[in-house]
Formats: structure tokens, C-alpha cells, sequence
């Protein structure tokens, strides 16, 4: 697989550039992946995602 010409394409058309690794990051719900899909997130578990959001 080979990635489409992109502003993301690090020049080898396999592996994303640094602005496409942050895409790919940011695009991961990381709520989601600490607590699960079904079960709510408490204010703790928010105020820690939000920093591994930032140091990320």
C-alpha cells in the first residue's frame, strides 16, 4: 500500500511526514481508547487525556 500524493507523504509513499503522524494522532478519540466505547469518562480520566493530548 502507498500513500496518495499528499501534503502528509513524507517522500517515500509509505510513511506519513511529521504533520501526518499528528493528523493520524489527532484524529484518535483518546477518551475513547482509556475508558471504552460504553462507559462514560470521569473529569479525572478527561483532565488526563487532555494532557497526553497536549505532550503528544
Amino acid at each position: 500500500m502507498r500513500l496518495r500524493p499528499s501534503a502528509y507523504d513524507s517522500g517515500d509513499g509509505l510513511h506519513p511526514d511529521d504533520a501526518g503522524t499528528r493528523a493520524v494522532a489527532d484524529a484518535v478519540d483518546v477518551g475513547m481508547l482509556l475508558a471504552g466505547p460504553l462507559r462514560r469518562i470521569s473529569p479525572a480520566t478527561e483532565r488526563e487525556a487532555a494532557r497526553i493530548r497536549i505532550h503528544t
